[in-house]
């Protein structure tokens, strides 16, 4: 039963490495996913139901080799998780996710995500990382609380990647109410809510419904921010396998 850990955005799967090296277990990979270090398939669309399509895909073909999988996802790797874990809970053993909150019927898209939902500003914000050097891409996100030596991983300029982003957030201005009826099946797997105290874009009250919802535990990172994975991974990675711990691992 292996563990599998999803990015999000801006970022890569090396992301997941300094937590990884934590952890006890072997049985874990981190995917990459099509756009974000690596090429785009021919056809691939990159909207949010070809994403949770291709997680999917990946997650079955592990399940049936090995049995239901431990599921970790952040930012948008956290919002296919829960999707996968709504849509076919069959091939999930635990989930973990900290973009829960996106599934509560109050939630809605924080300020960054919606001038990449729109035309004409989300390219012109690319067009200027683009033109920025990669010592300012990496500047920029140190105050959201990136560790300065780890912003190379979580860093924009890369035009294959823009692409990728902007398609899949304007597949995504009504998530809440195309993906969030579905999340209650998430209850027929074991379920663990991170929520970084600190983490500007997602709203602990939105976390904490849907938490209860599907009855999942909810633990609040203290301290921590949006970046909890690359703040404190050893921590976090002794709270995954506490959690797993419980599901039988």
């Amino acid at each position: 039963m292996p563990a599998v850990f999803v990015h999000g955005v801006p970022e890569r799967a090396a992301i997941w490495d300094d937590l990884r090296e934590h952890l006890r277990r072997d049985d874990h990979i981190a995917v990459a996913l099509p756009g974000f270090g690596t090429p785009v398939p021919g056809g691939f669309d990159c909207t949010m139901d070809e994403y949770a399509a291709w997680l999917t895909a990946g997650v079955e073909s592990l399940a049936a080799a090995k049995g239901p999988v431990d599921l970790v996802g952040h930012d948008w790797g956290g919002l296919l998780t829960l999707r996968v874990a709504s849509t076919r809970p069959d091939l999930v053993r635990s989930w973990c996710s900290d973009a829960a909150g996106m599934f509560d019927p109050g939630a809605s898209w924080n300020a960054a995500a919606r001038i990449l939902q729109t035309e004409g500003a989300g390219e012109e914000f690319m067009a200027g990382m683009e033109a920025a050097s990669q010592a300012d891409r990496e500047e920029a996100v140190v105050p959201l609380g990136v560790p300065a030596d780890r912003a190379h991983l979580c860093s924009l300029g890369d035009p294959v990647m823009h692409g990728a982003i902007l398609r899949l957030y304007r597949s995504a201005t009504a998530i809440t109410t195309e993906w969030g009826p579905a999340v209650d099946r998430a209850a027929d797997s074991r379920g663990l809510v991170l929520h970084g105290e600190h983490d500007p874009f997602q709203r602990e009250r939105s976390c904490t419904r849907v938490a209860t919802r599907v009855q999942a535990r909810h633990d609040v990172l203290d301290g921590l921010g949006h970046w909890w994975l690359l703040q404190d991974p050893k921590g976090v990675a002794a709270r995954l396998e506490r959690f797993w711990s419980e599901v039988g691992w």
